[in-house]
């Protein structure tokens, strides 16, 4: 988006990091040379204008529409009310991306744009640049609807299935497996701790040889036991290191990680600790993506950001996507990788 010059699209990214909450986005069209857009602080104060230019060519069809209008002529004021004359729309022009070349607007429908944005891939926390992302789109979606009364059909795709989603589950899994296991190592080790004062205690206070004798009888079976403790023990802290490597490398592979998740749960039933299942994949992705994406439209309604008209995702059409892929595959136009 470039309707905003640089000098104003840094200030307006530097408001977002200091209040990113408290940004809003107003717009006063008027029938003159630009579209002001003012942006308002968090107690009401006016950060700072901008204007976006307009054709000339518009300018001047704006202001026959209002002589017309006055006149009792409607046909021009029904070209602005719908944004659309035979020449685009009043002026309009966008780079088109496949010709390289910057054309008159003209929509499929008089009146009417069906327009589909990719939305997040809903994996992690939003960041700064979703925010100049959405913001960028939402004052082209505000000039078109407020300025040129377009009807606009605003679409927006949730990435909700990918590589990223998946491997942040097993991740999130594989943290709290850990948080688990480092809670029972701290709450045997206090038992320990215990176990060692209270014996101190009462050889502090045996003095026969009568006791010592007895003590030593029965020392063979607990030996056993403890040291079949101690081994299980020290799996479990070597698996819960392995876990923290895993946790703490950058870029790890999804493989390192469910290994992870597989040594952690077998060392922790040696131990006898309550069971600590591997990741279920497809319960734990769904429910990441399900609270990533409400953050990300609880921070765009903070933003200001208008919500969609419909929100479409990913793993509502695996089927047709996969249909489509495969289309393109039978026209040549892409061929398989990898299996």
């Amino acid at each position: 988006c470039r309707l905003l010059p640089l000098s104003m699209r840094v200030l307006l990214m530097l408001t977002m990091l200091s209040r990113p909450s408290a940004l809003l986005l107003r717009s006063q069209c008027r029938p003159r040379a630009a579209v002001r857009m003012d942006f308002y602080g968090p107690i009401g104060s006016r950060l700072f204008a901008t204007r976006v230019g307009v054709p000339a060519d518009l300018r001047r069809n704006r202001r026959s529409s209002i002589r017309a209008h006055a006149a009792g002529q409607s046909a021009l004021q029904e070209d602005i009310t719908t944004g659309a004359s035979k020449n685009g729309a009043l002026g309009l022009k966008l780079l088109n991306s496949l010709s390289g070349n910057v054309e008159p607007f003209v929509p499929i429908s008089s009146g009417a744009v069906k327009w589909y944005i990719c939305g997040p891939t809903v994996y992690d926390s939003t960041h700064l640049g979703h925010a100049r992302n959405y913001i960028a789109f939402d004052i082209v979606r505000r000039v078109m609807m407020d300025y040129f009364g377009f009807d606009i059909l605003y679409v927006m795709n949730v990435t909700d299935i990918d590589d990223k989603i998946i491997l942040r589950a097993h991740y999130n899994h594989l943290d709290a497996m850990l948080h688990a296991v480092r809670e029972a190592l701290e709450k045997a080790n206090g038992a320990a701790d215990k176990h060692d004062a209270d014996d101190s205690a009462r050889d502090g206070t045996t003095t026969t040889d009568t006791t010592v004798t007895t003590t030593t009888d029965t020392t063979t079976d607990s030996t056993t036991d403890s040291t079949t403790d101690a081994d299980a023990h020290a799996q479990l802290q070597a698996a819960a290191a392995s876990a923290e490597k895993a946790l703490s490398t950058k870029g790890v592979p999804l493989a390192d990680v469910v290994a992870a998740q597989t040594k952690l749960s077998a060392a922790a039933a040696a131990a006898n600790m309550p069971p600590l299942p591997v990741c279920d994949v497809q319960t734990a992705f769904l429910k990441l993506t399900a609270e990533q994406e409400a953050a990300f439209f609880a921070d765009m309604d903070a933003l200001g950001v208008m919500p969609p008209d419909a929100v479409t995702r990913v793993t509502d059409y695996v089927p047709e996507i996969v249909e489509y892929i495969a289309a393109i595959q039978r026209n040549g136009y892409c061929y398989e990788a990898n299996g």
